[in-house]
């Protein structure tokens, strides 16, 4: 079985992803490999992502996806970026998407949909106190979590939610669910 994790930023995407590889698991987190190659996400803003940082995570996630097919991989996990879809269109066309829903019809591939309470993403993500003009607003923040919270519960296989959890032990519990699913 390989995991995908999904979720707002400040879920715990890479801190889970990081457990679970302390555990045997290969962990992948798309946002890293693309800094590695000097594509960061924090030159772009959420709601002004470049059609060139998207372009390159969804490239990215086929690559690590199609490695999973190819080689009929398991124990992997993917973090992927937190606004690689978008919204519902970004579903309808999508290679990315269909390649997710093959392989979850394959039973290669879960797909955990990470969430928090919006406090406590907004005090993750250093949305709290006074904010520099560059600072994503708390508003347009709130609005993006709303939006991919319904998109992602749209093809997750189950949802965790880490507000209470340290990455150590949500990364147990979702192995167990894992469990518990098979």
């Amino acid at each position: 079985m390989n995991l995908l994790l999904v979720g707002s930023p400040g879920t715990g995407k890479t801190a889970i992803a990081y457990e679970l590889q302390q555990l045997g698991w290969q962990a992948a987190d798309i946002t890293q490999i693309l800094a590695k190659q000097g594509i960061s996400d924090k030159d772009f803003t959420l709601r002004e992502k470049t059609e060139y940082l998207h372009q390159k995570e969804i490239a990215v996630a086929m690559l690590l996806l199609q490695d999973i097919t190819d080689n009929n991989l398991s124990q992997r996990v993917i973090a992927l970026p937190s606004a690689i879809f978008n919204n519902v269109d970004d579903l309808a066309d999508s290679k990315l998407y269909l390649t997710i829903r093959t392989l979850q019809m394959q039973d290669k591939l879960k797909v955990v949909q990470l969430n928090a309470e919006l406090s406590k993403l907004i005090a993750r993500n250093g949305l709290m106190g006074a904010r520099w003009a560059f600072v994503m607003p708390r508003r347009i923040f709130r609005e993006l979590h709303t939006a991919q919270s319904a998109l992602y519960a749209s093809f997750a296989d189950f949802s965790y939610d880490t507000t209470q959890v340290e990455s150590k032990q949500a990364a147990s519990d979702i192995l167990q669910q894992i469990d518990d699913l098979s």
